[in-house]
């Protein structure tokens, strides 16, 4: 997801977005979402709160854009969609990689004791949906629609219970994971329909 604020491209903006999303992260850490303050969040920032309230409303509208940061990293390394369509193997690896790094298990410890999973949860899946739509948008039937919701959350849901708390002897192998999963979602995804051919200029 790319940034709306005006001032997004600009560098000095840009090192103090990474700066509060670090601060938050640190903030969460120690202390639930409601507890955080912004005087707090500032300080651990190097910023002042004027500058905070130029790039947010308020500690809600930061820990938004939190969930949103986390989404832009996970698909930048899930890649682009025509390669879930033509190499499903590879776009589920790249899949369980995302999902059971050590940046996603922070993620997800911090988001579940702060409510935002399922915030994360539906972002992702409408942002994914989006991709989908835009790599083919005349062929997206509700039926495909269904078939990539119940993907999603089943990958995702599967990946995070075996690995709830970072792998352990109790989880099933990562490299024998990914076979089981790709038949799971070879299955699903065949009710989608083909992507558009290139029209041939006559």
């Amino acid at each position: 997801m790319q940034s709306t604020k005006p001032h997004s491209q600009d560098l000095r903006w840009r090192r103090t977005e990474r700066h509060l999303m670090n601060a938050l992260k640190e903030e969460l850490d120690e202390k639930p979402l409601e507890k955080v303050k912004v005087t707090d969040l500032a300080r651990r920032a190097e910023i002042s709160k004027a500058t905070f309230y130029l790039h947010y409303q308020d500690i809600y509208d930061l820990a938004d854009a939190f969930v949103d940061a986390r989404i832009d990293e996970i698909l930048k390394q899930l890649g682009d969609v025509e390669t879930a369509l033509s190499d499903k193997e590879e776009f589920v690896h790249r899949f369980v990689e995302a999902f059971t790094s050590k940046d996603q298990y922070h993620f997800i410890s911090i988001a579940g004791k702060n409510h935002l999973a399922p915030r994360f949860m539906d972002r992702f899946w409408r942002t994914l949906g989006a991709i989908f739509d835009e790599y083919a948008p005349m062929h997206v039937t509700p039926k495909a629609r269904i078939a990539l919701s119940f993907v999603v959350t089943g990958l995702i849901g599967t990946i995070q219970s075996n690995y709830n708390a970072g792998p352990n002897e109790d989880s099933f192998p990562k490299e024998e994971l990914t076979p089981v999963l790709t038949d799971l979602f070879t299955a699903a995804m065949s009710i989608l329909p083909p992507p558009p051919k290139a029209s041939s200029s006559q």
